[in-house]
């Protein structure tokens, strides 16, 4: 072939030497490479013809389309998601759709799908290759429980998949702390106890401490009392108890609370028994400093607690008396604390008798 041999196509393109493809005539050398570029039939199961002409030889470049479109995408899939709160929208990654040479149908189940960004929708529509696409579904209104939105384009599905958090039997409480030093035959109160962080209805038992009832209130309605109780709460419930000490000294009452990850008491317990302090009044001190008792005068005895009506006088008796009993008045005051002590007629105080007999 001689330099500058004239070169032409028609119907594509061509590339001497790896340089720019073109349609336009040129020249070529002998020893140049020459490559065809040609844009394929528009429609499928036809064929496209380019021809080259170098000098005075001539060749054809076909091209032949495939007979139907290809709607079988490449392989997709979406993350499942774990933890879920319950009946609630859950949306999946964002999944590109590749391998197809058309409009490809597209369809979901139990679910919605957006493509490129758009709404979310359950219809029937067409995707095109290179189109991105987000499933949406709702999760179950059950806990520890999988909802499965199932997405087909062509003959290829996907599946995204939610499954909802297990459910919390934990609830979060303070307990009430435990009462001591209470004074006999006194009600306490816990305070309100409130139960939240939990799913669903928990049972509470409760059951009583000591010789005591169980008293209760439930989310500040009615007192009621037994001697134990069954309850059914839900998170943000208020449990109030009542516990009525011990009328004697050193002695515990109270409540036990139980339930499903619930365990604790409310706990009443009464002081130690210290002997009162008792103050001698409406009297004369002798030069010893000792209490002189004259005459009939009457005295008081203040003690530092309420005393019982059935205290117990002992000592040295009055003039002309057989027993204590028989010749002093006792006048209690309303809270019981202060006794007077009076003596009755043509009774009189020895001289000299010490106020230390109570």
């Amino acid at each position: 072939m001689d330099a500058g041999t004239p070169v032409s196509i028609v119907n594509g393109f061509f590339s001497i030497n790896g340089a720019s493809f073109t349609p336009s005539d040129a020249l070529i050398n002998s020893g140049d490479n020459i490559q065809i570029k040609a844009n394929s039939p528009s429609q499928y199961g036809h064929t496209s013809a380019s021809y080259l002409t170098v000098g005075t030889l001539t060749r054809e470049f076909t091209l032949t389309t495939t007979s139907t479109p290809d709607f079988t995408p490449n392989s997709f899939e979406f993350t499942a998601q774990y933890n879920v709160e319950p009946t609630t929208y859950t949306t999946s990654n964002s999944v590109t759709i590749n391998g197809i040479d058309s409009k490809t149908p597209i369809s979901i189940s139990s679910g919605q799908y957006s493509i490129n960004g758009g709404a979310y929708i359950s219809a029937e529509s067409t995707i095109n290759s290179g189109d991105s696409i987000v499933l949406k579904l709702t999760s179950s209104d059950e806990f520890s429980s999988e909802t499965i939105a199932t997405l087909t384009v062509g003959s290829v599905s996907g599946s995204f998949s939610a499954t909802t958090r297990a459910k919390d039997t934990t609830p979060n409480y303070t307990a009430p702390t435990p009462v001591t030093n209470a004074e006999p035959n006194q009600a306490y109160d816990s305070g309100e106890i409130l139960f939240n962080d939990f799913d669903g209805e928990l049972s509470l038992s409760l059951y009583a401490i000591g010789n005591t009832a169980v008293n209760y209130n439930l989310n500040n309605t009615v007192w009621n009392g037994g001697s134990n109780a069954t309850l059914q709460i839900q998170s943000g419930d208020k449990l109030e108890l009542k516990v009525y000490a011990s009328e004697s000294y050193e002695q515990s009452h109270g409540v036990q609370v139980t339930g499903l990850n619930v365990d604790f008491s409310f706990l009443v317990t009464t002081k130690s028994d210290v002997a009162p302090v008792v103050t001698i009044t409406n009297t004369k001190m002798a030069k010893d400093n000792t209490v002189l008792l004259l005459g009939s005068e009457s005295i008081m005895l203040s003690f530092s607690e309420s005393m019982s009506n059935d205290l117990e006088l002992t000592g040295g008796m009055l003039t002309n008396c057989n027993s204590i009993e028989d010749c002093i008045e006792q006048s209690w005051n309303p809270d019981q604390t202060e006794l007077t002590l009076i003596p009755k007629t043509e009774t009189y105080w020895p001289v000299g008798l010490l106020a230390n007999t109570v």
